[in-house]
Formats: C-alpha cells, sequence, structure tokens
C-alpha cells in the first residue's frame, strides 16, 4: 500500500473512532441527565373500586390507576419520550402493566409532567389486594423503562423502580438519572 493511503485510512479510522467514543459519552451524559420521580399515587379510592367492581362481576377492562410521573431533563439537548414500559406489582404479584407508544417533548433544561395508566391483568387477585389495603398493609412496587430519543442515533432507556403504599408514600425511589 502506498503511504497516502495508509495516511488517511488511519485518519479515517481515528476519526471513526473518536465520533464513536463521543456518542457513548454523550449517551452516558444525557442518560444522567435526565430524572424520573412519581408525581401523584393516590390510589386508596380507586383501588377499593376496582375491587368493588371485581367482587361484583364486573369487568376491569376499563378500569385503570393512573399515575403521574415528573420527567426532569437537566441536559442542554431536547428529547423525545417515545415508550413507556412498565409492571405495577402488589405484595410482589404483577397486577398490572403500562405500554405505551407516544411521542412527548422534554425540552432542555425542563420539567414535564407526563400521564399514564395501569391497566389491570387478567389474573390480578383483587380479592386479596382488597383485603390487604382495608388492613392497611399493601405494598407496592413499580419496574420499568421508559425509551427517550435526543437525535435519530440517540436512543436511551431510563430505567424507574419505586415502592410504597396505596396511600401514596414513597418509600422508596430509584431513577436512570439524577434528580437534583
Amino acid at each position: 500500500m502506498k503511504k497516502q493511503t495508509k495516511v488517511v485510512l488511519g485518519l479515517f479510522l481515528t476519526i471513526g473512532v473518536v465520533g464513536v467514543a463521543a456518542y457513548f459519552i454523550r449517551q452516558a451524559k444525557l442518560l444522567k441527565s435526565i430524572c424520573v420521580k412519581a408525581g401523584n399515587i393516590d390510589w386508596e379510592g380507586a383501588l377499593l373500586e376496582a375491587v368493588g367492581v371485581y367482587t361484583s362481576g364486573g369487568s376491569l377492562t376499563d378500569f385503570s390507576l393512573p399515575l403521574n410521573l415528573t420527567l426532569i431533563n437537566n441536559s442542554n439537548s431536547e428529547v423525545t419520550i417515545k415508550k413507556v414500559d412498565m409492571d405495577l406489582y402488589a405484595e410482589g404479584d404483577l397486577i398490572g402493566q403500562v405500554s405505551t407508544d407516544f411521542e412527548q417533548i422534554l425540552g432542555k433544561k425542563s420539567e414535564t409532567i407526563l400521564n399514564v395508566d395501569f391497566d389491570f391483568t387478567q389474573d390480578a387477585n383483587l380479592l386479596a389486594l382488597g383485603a390487604a389495603e382495608l388492613l392497611g398493609s399493601l405494598d407496592f412496587t413499580i419496574r420499568g423503562t421508559i425509551t427517550a430519543e435526543a437525535s435519530v442515533f440517540e436512543t436511551i432507556e431510563i430505567t424507574y423502580l419505586s415502592t410504597f403504599n396505596a396511600a401514596g408514600l414513597i418509600s422508596s425511589e430509584k431513577s436512570g438519572g439524577d434528580c437534583k
């Protein structure tokens, strides 16, 4: 190979490696800059209403539990929320799911409320949930991901984990980013 060809190939290789490294560094910074917090989780009345519908033989297909998430973007990049995929557990049993495909813009250096609804699963044991709720000992866990896109080539998944009781007292919350 000619010396000029080697120089050109070496230059392209160096630019490619630097570009890939810059991409992954930006992804890591972006992931740390987006934070998710639960906004309103006051499900006590809604859960007891669902148990009442369930015990009377009604269908829960049109019944859901609302969840308001606060998304905080501390980065200098506008981000588009593409998908929310979360599971709701009560005392370790899967009782509800959120799986949505939509777009919501999260502006740079901004805070946005994202409203989603948990739909009950077919085999959710609401009788046991109602009894536990009346005794005041029901703990919930939300676990899932929020998919965000900063550009055509930059898609990140923000993990979310929260444990709380039906009255909305959050005991622990972990998000993919830093909520400072």
